[in-house]
């Protein structure tokens, strides 16, 4: 099970928050490039036009939010080789469930880390 399938995450103090808040705020991302992410997860991959179909959206919209999720190293993007075609490339998108998960913890750990080590600073 991956962690973009949880709906929910209860925080300490009681409140409940959508795993896609969580994802928005520590990526810096809009919730809109998380649902993005969520398609992609489950599908295993996804093209700009797959996408755009399924969102009734622009092309350049998703485009846009793939760039970001790219960047952010959440998903990874792969050239289709069709020599037949021309003009614009067509890439692929996908994203591994082990990997993210992997990823997520990792940044989430780094986050702790770093709020320890600053709470050692202020004593």
């Amino acid at each position: 099970m991956s962690l973009t399938n949880i709906e929910k995450i209860k925080l300490p103090g009681g409140r409940e928050v959508s795993i896609n808040e969580l994802l928005s705020f520590i990526y810096g991302v809009p919730k809109a490039d998380i649902e993005i992410l969520r398609i992609i997860e489950k599908k295993g991959k996804a093209t700009t036009d797959e996408i755009s179909e399924m969102l009734r959206t622009t092309k350049p919209s998703v485009s846009k939010s793939l760039n970001n999720l790219v960047k952010k190293g959440l998903i990874e993007r792969e050239k289709l080789r069709d020599g037949t075609r021309r003009g614009r490339p067509v890439f692929i998108y996908k994203v591994s469930s082990n990997l993210l998960d992997e990823k997520i913890i990792a940044d989430l750990n780094q986050v702790t880390s770093d709020i320890r080590e600053k709470l050692k600073k202020a004593n």
